[in-house]
């Protein structure tokens, strides 16, 4: 994984699966707080 990546094995990274570019998900942290994550940019794998 690169370090300015998330992975795809965590709650995050499998929610962001299958968005494109520009595309966003907002989720709830476990203190009770919003946070969202926007897809700026795909990268191939390797």
């Amino acid at each position: 994984m690169r370090p300015d990546g998330i992975s795809i094995l965590t709650p995050v990274g499998a929610a962001l699966l299958g968005l494109s570019e520009g595309q966003s998900i907002a989720y709830t942290t476990l203190d009770g707080r919003t946070k969202s994550v926007r897809v700026l940019r795909l990268h191939p794998a390797g």
